[in-house]
């Protein structure tokens, strides 16, 4: 297991998120954020995620940046998701 897991499986889970809404975005579009400011675009090449919702045993990325940003190592994600799953916590999408 990941050691950074090790200590939120000592210690009680209780995850907080605000969920906000910026608009409506057409399936071909996604929330990147340009120039300090979050917009709606179609243009998804060069982009990169930057948050995630954990929804039905699955991660997924809503919000993306035009620069490289450090990506979570992969085995703390799939721990991360396992302890998750069985605490029966799941975020919304």
């Amino acid at each position: 297991m990941y050691l950074g897991i090790k200590f939120i499986i000592m210690d009680d889970l209780r995850p907080t998120s605000l969920i906000h809404r910026h608009y409506d975005l057409a399936t071909d579009e996604r929330n990147v954020e340009s120039d300090g400011k979050t917009v709606a675009s179609k243009d998804l090449d060069g982009i990169y995620p930057s948050s995630w919702t954990f929804y039905q045993a699955r991660w997924y990325s809503y919000e993306y940046k035009r620069y490289a940003v450090p990506q979570p190592p992969a085995p703390f994600v799939a721990d991360l998701g396992e302890i998750l799953v069985c605490r029966h916590i799941q975020m919304g999408l």
